[in-house]
């Protein structure tokens, strides 16, 4: 928040946002999409076969909670902009998105479609009010929208490497000594980069 304020007075809140908006992407993106892929194996191994759907949910809930992630720093810039109104309307529109997507899961009798609905939704709603924040902040939406994929480019190689061992090998023990491995791997190359990120 105080940087936030030091950045509108000085004219450069644009800067300090899109700086921090990089570097939640560079420090989530990876880990997030590498649970996407691996996160059932991972239950399986550590809780057993009979809570692999536990694994799905957490599929599901991973894209939302990284959006989740990513927005609330974003966020307390409405503060700083004076757009209150705005911050409220966001968490009525999730907290509904939300509540429809378990709702219709449930009339469904389908606990995993419920938990992938209300995610989805979550997420989408929670990225678009990141693009809008960033907006707010004098980001445009196509900038923004080039630093996320470049952050995808770069989380690519790590994924795909991880995905060729769940392919390769229907081992679940494979998949989640692939996925430690490129955690690490994906530590140690990016640590640099992550904390090394400058203001553009």
């Amino acid at each position: 928040m105080p940087k936030a304020k030091d950045g509108y007075d000085s004219g450069q809140l644009d800067r300090i946002t899109l700086t921090l908006f990089r570097q939640l992407l560079a420090l989530s993106v990876t880990p997030a999409l590498m649970v996407v892929v691996a996160a059932p194996e991972i239950i399986v191994i550590v809780l057993g076969s009979t809570w692999i759907d536990s694994g799905i949910y957490i599929q599901w809930l991973s894209i939302y909670l990284l959006m989740t992630f990513i927005v609330m720093p974003l966020m307390q810039t409405l503060f700083v902009l004076e757009k209150q109104r705005q911050r409220l309307i966001y968490h009525i529109v999730l907290s509904s998105g939300r509540a429809l997507g378990l709702v219709a899961g449930g009339l469904m009798g389908d606990s995993i479609l419920a938990v992938a609905l209300a995610s989805s939704i979550g997420a989408v709603v929670t990225f678009a009010t990141i693009i809008i924040v960033l907006g707010y902040s004098g980001v445009s939406a196509v900038r923004s929208l080039s630093v996320v994929f470049v952050e995808l480019a770069k989380a690519l190689p790590f994924v795909l490497v991880l995905l060729f061992a769940k392919l390769w090998s229907a081992d679940d023990l494979t998949v989640m000594l692939a996925f430690i491995v490129v955690g690490v791997l994906f530590a140690v190359v990016r640590f640099k980069q992550i904390i090394g990120v400058q203001p553009a």
